[in-house]
């Protein structure tokens, strides 16, 4: 579907930001998990070893625990559900960091300005030569 890449000056620090809306269709279509995985294999390879902190952020459409999410990351266990706003019941929009970036805090904001409800994080990068 898609993949923004974006390379963001925090603080003199250089971030790499990925946003990305994964194959939509949901419901148990074979079809639409294994373009999901296709979707996540492509932006594995795209970002390759990673030169700088880096974030993830999208609407993966799937649950953490997805076995086609699994290139991406090894699973989720954090209760912030965001589908649908009205009344979430599962997860399927994130905020991915790489290892070397500290949440300091994470939250999903309660809104009907959507039919998901957003992510809110607060991250740490680190500063200077690695």
């Amino acid at each position: 579907r898609g993949l923004l890449d974006a390379l963001v000056s925090v603080q003199g620090a250089q971030v790499r930001v990925y946003g990305t809306h994964l194959q939509n269709q949901q419901g148990g279509d074979p079809a639409a998990d294994v373009d999901r995985r296709r979707q996540a294999e492509a932006i594995v390879a795209y970002a390759g070893e990673l030169e700088e902190p880096t974030l993830l952020l999208g609407d993966l459409n799937d649950v953490p625990s997805a076995t086609e999410l699994a290139p991406l990351f090894g699973g989720d266990g954090s209760p912030g559900y965001t589908m649908e706003a009205a009344n979430p019941t599962r997860r399927i929009d994130y905020v991915l960091v790489s290892p070397d970036v500290d949440v300091l805090e994470a939250r999903v904001l309660e809104t009907l300005a959507s039919d998901h409800r957003p992510v809110v994080a607060e991250l740490a990068v680190p500063v200077g030569p690695k």
